[in-house]
């Protein structure tokens, strides 16, 4: 019985024959990652300073927190 090989493309052959890497890509995104976790766990230690900062009580902070920072496109339309 003969004996069957499968062969598949890996990205380095790929990439031999094209002559392009994912590596650009992949360090941005990676770089970005990194940049959202750490903008997320700064945000716990960040919130109370803003608040003393401001001189905001929580009711304050909430207005401040849900309002948007530019009008929306469709507000005018609502007013009328």
């Amino acid at each position: 019985m003969a004996a069957i090989t499968l062969t598949t493309a890996t990205s380095d052959s790929v990439s031999a024959t094209t002559g392009r890497t994912n590596r650009g890509p992949f360090a941005i995104m990676t770089i970005l990652f990194f940049m959202w976790g750490f903008m997320t766990v700064w945000n716990d230690v960040l919130i109370p300073r803003f608040k003393d900062a401001f001189r905001c009580n929580a009711s304050a902070w909430a207005c401040r927190v849900l309002a948007p920072a530019r009008p929306w496109p469709w507000a005018p339309m609502l007013s009328r």
